[in-house]
């Protein structure tokens, strides 16, 4: 229990310093995210395609946390998966890009 909570502790304080140091810009930057996330997110909801970018968003967080919790091998196969995902992603939601 005490290493997990060794490796959450860098992690924890970056975000508390991005936060701390929020500019005009960062707080745009967060809103405008939120704001595509948020479309896409009522775009894909209702279709077939929603479940496979829940899916997607899951193992890019998982991607992330990995990467900081500093794991090289469980790092190098989300790379790869995330790397052939973009375009895997774009041959499956064919249909839906072409509604936009």
């Amino acid at each position: 229990m005490a290493v997990k909570i060794l490796y959450l502790r860098p992690m924890q304080a970056d975000i508390f310093q991005y936060f701390r140091d929020l500019t005009a810009i960062q707080i745009f930057d967060l809103m405008l995210v939120l704001l595509i996330i948020v479309q896409l997110f009522r775009a894909l909801k209702g279709s077939i395609a929603f479940n496979i970018f829940i899916g997607a968003l899951s193992i890019y967080i998982i991607w992330v946390i990995v990467n900081r919790l500093n794991m090289p091998l469980m790092s190098e196969i989300l790379d790869r998966l995330v790397s052939i995902g973009l375009i895997s992603l774009i041959v499956v939601f064919q249909p839906e890009i072409r509604k936009f």
